[in-house]
Parts: C-alpha cells; sequence; structure tokens
C-alpha cells in the first residue's frame, strides 16, 4: 500500500468518525427538544435563557396557536391585526404564542427579535411587537446605529417614557436573550418550520395555501379554535 493509498483511508476513516459524532449531537439535540411540548406555553428554564413565552391573550386559555415569526417578515406583519383580532373575538379562550424563527436573509431580524425579547424584560413586549410590525419598512434595512436608534423609540412609546432605557439595551445584548432565540429557533426545527409566517394548531400545521384568502384563513383558524372549545 503506498502513502497516497493510507492518507486516503485516513482521510475517510476521520471523515466517517466525525459524521458519526455530527450525527450524535445532532440527535442529543432533537431528544432533548422531543421533552418540551410545542403546543402550548413552555415554561422558562436554563434552556431558554430563563425567558417566558411572549403571548397575546391569557396563557391559561384553553385553545392556543403557535406563531413562529420573523419580525422582518412581511408576510407576518400582514398577519397580525388579524390576529390580534381573533385574541380580542374569543375573549380569554384563545392564546397566541409567538416564537421566533429568524429567516437567514433578513439582515435585521435578530436585532429584531432581541429588541422584542428585551421589551418583553420589562413588561412591554404587547406594544413592542406592534410597533416593531407597523414600522417594519422603515427599520427592515437601516444599518446598525439607525436600527437601534429606531427600536429605542418605540421601546420609549411602548412603555411611554416609563422604561428603562439602559437596561433594555443591557437585555438585547444578554446571553438569556441570545438562549432564547436560539431556543426558539431549536423548537422551529423539531416542528419542521421552514417559513414565517409559521401556523400552529394542537401540533398541525395550519396551511396557508388551503386559504384562498385572508379571511378564509381566519375562518379555518376559527373553526380548529372552535372545535377546541367544544371538546
Amino acid at each position: 500500500m503506498n502513502k497516497s493509498t493510507k492518507w486516503i483511508i485516513v482521510a475517510l476513516i476521520v471523515g466517517f468518525v466525525g459524521l458519526v459524532a455530527a450525527t450524535h449531537f445532532l440527535n442529543q439535540q432533537n431528544d432533548t427538544m422531543r421533552a418540551y411540548d410545542t403546543t402550548t406555553v413552555i415554561a422558562a428554564d436554563e434552556k431558554s435563557g430563563g425567558i417566558e413565552e411572549t403571548i397575546s391573550g391569557s396563557k391559561d386559555a384553553p385553545a392556543k396557536l403557535v406563531v413562529y415569526t420573523d419580525y422582518q417578515c412581511n408576510n407576518c406583519a400582514d398577519l397580525i391585526p388579524d390576529l390580534n383580532d381573533l385574541v380580542k373575538e374569543y375573549d380569554g379562550k384563545l392564546a397566541i404564542i409567538y416564537r421566533i424563527m429568524v429567516m437567514s436573509y433578513h439582515q435585521n431580524g435578530r436585532a429584531a427579535a432581541a429588541a422584542a425579547l428585551a421589551a418583553a424584560q420589562q413588561g412591554y413586549w404587547e406594544k413592542f411587537k406592534e410597533l416593531l410590525y407597523t414600522n417594519q419598512k422603515e427599520w427592515a434595512s437601516s444599518d446598525a446605529e439607525l436600527r437601534q436608534e429606531q427600536f429605542d423609540e418605540y421601546f420609549k412609546k411602548a412603555s411611554d417614557g416609563k422604561g428603562d432605557l439602559d437596561k433594555f439595551h443591557a437585555d438585547m445584548e444578554s446571553e438569556a436573550v441570545s438562549k432564547k432565540i436560539s431556543f426558539d429557533d431549536k423548537l422551529a426545527e423539531h416542528d419542521k418550520v421552514q417559513w414565517t409566517p409559521y401556523l400552529m394548531f394542537d401540533g398541525e400545521l395550519i396551511s396557508q395555501e388551503d386559504a384562498k384568502t385572508r379571511p378564509q384563513l381566519m375562518e379555518n383558524i376559527r373553526a380548529k379554535v372552535d372545535a377546541k372549545l367544544g371538546e
């Protein structure tokens, strides 16, 4: 056996060992995520940075709609008013759980997610996320400096000037917020989410392709919520 053949064999062995190790690591991650019930509110723990789920409506509502969202996603922004109306319509009987899945091509998606979670730490997530979606075209292509100025203004508005801006900045850069974003991303991977907004009810996808119009999509969601409430 010549030297070149030996090196080829060694390279193949090393590659195989690396593949086995990577597969084992991914399987361990998948096993870890299987411990979480993604159909309902997931309690904060070390893996989520100790950060609670972001929820519209009561977390104790009997019906729960899960939405995987990217704050820079324009389809998500378009859907928000209708989802807000659903929460009001069901008045305590429906909770919408918002989880983050940042699309790789959205340059400011992760920063927006960090800002939303930072606002949540002071109790201002609901108003802040509305401002993010409403003003999406304003900040979506901003550079880092301008983006932060815009997020600061949204935070001031969301908190009526009562929020702690220094804490907002610190939380945006915190390990806890970074963990929460990564945790949501792993939940999305577990649920095989491939786009945003991605709507799930009782573990099943609510297909947007099956609804030709937005009102039809809302009716499809209502049908599932009503069936759940009637159980």
